[in-house]
């Protein structure tokens, strides 16, 4: 079974311009941590807004359940029904 969730986040740094953000989310899966990705299943990211509206991919967009793949601050989608867990990592793009 399968079901629509919606799924974004937001971040803020009191120093860094909102489009020099980097974001990158991570879904575990049933919250198993038996996922590739560091016991996570999914990974997208990362990308800033800035790259994501210039039509740049990020490097792992590997999340087929998300409405959209390459976009590292909205995970909605229609995923299967069960106990997830999400983790979003946002970084300065200085700290990259």
């Amino acid at each position: 079974m399968l079901g629509h969730i919606n799924l974004t986040a937001t971040a803020t740094d009191h120093c860094t311009p909102e489009d020099w953000l980097f974001w990158e989310y991570k879904i575990d899966l049933y919250n198993d941590g038996k996922g590739s990705h560091s016991g996570y299943d999914l990974k997208v990211g990362s990308l800033t807004h800035k790259q994501f509206d210039n039509g740049e991919t990020p490097r792992f967009n590997h999340n087929p359940y998300a409405d959209n793949q390459g976009n590292p601050f909205n995970a909605s989608g229609v995923y299967p029904i069960g106990v997830h867990r999400i983790s979003w990592y946002v970084k300065m793009a200085a700290a990259i």
